[in-house]
């Protein structure tokens, strides 16, 4: 059996980058996003999954299918040290994802320059923030960083369900107030 290496073209490459940076994200997400029509994401999305490069699954809310990468996608597309999301994705991860995907569509959408919470993993040192928990402290990373035109230092968006403890909500936001006032980052959403 001769093996034959998958060659994606532009179109393919640059959805499967962008949900890539992302981990799971909605199919109507990536469409706004990339300012694509529904037909030609769908096509590259069945393209990229019949190559083994992503998997998907059906959602609920009217938001479509969700996707994700596999190994063999993060390689493809050369996301560098980018992991592959863990198949299946768990239900939390994935509305987690839907959500991130939608902020991370409104900023590619508006040319804004943005980094997943996964791409900025590959530098926690930079750009995690500490967090005063009940037993010392710990880090944590906006879901995204996006930056407005002229800005050093990006805005940090964070996507959150709201079932935290309140004591506990106040910590955290407490460590980003700080990261404000350090000029980490200018803003938090």
């Amino acid at each position: 059996m001769v093996s034959r290496q998958v060659v994606q073209g532009p179109g393919s490459l640059r959805v499967v980058r962008f949900i890539g940076r992302l981990g799971v994200v909605s199919l109507p997400a990536v469409e706004a996003g990339l300012d694509l029509d529904q037909r030609v994401v769908r096509r590259h999305v069945a393209k990229l999954e019949a190559a083994g490069w992503l998997a998907r699954a059906p959602w609920v809310w009217g938001e479509g299918s969700v996707v994700w990468l596999t190994g063999a996608g993060v390689e493809g597309a050369g996301l560098g040290g980018v992991r592959a999301v863990r198949s299946p994705p768990a239900p939390t991860t994935i509305a987690h994802g839907v959500l991130v995907g939608w902020s991370a569509a409104r900023a590619e959408h508006r040319n804004r320059v943005w980094k997943s919470a996964r791409e900025l993993a590959l530098d926690r040192e930079r750009w995690a923030v500490p967090m005063r928990r009940e037993r010392g402290y710990a880090e944590q990373l906006p879901d995204l960083a996006v930056w407005l035109e002229h800005s050093k230092a990006p805005g940090a968006v964070i996507a959150e369900s709201g079932g935290r403890r309140e004591d506990r909500q106040k910590m955290i936001l407490e460590g980003w107030r700080d990261a404000i006032w350090a000029g980490r980052y200018t803003a938090l959403r």
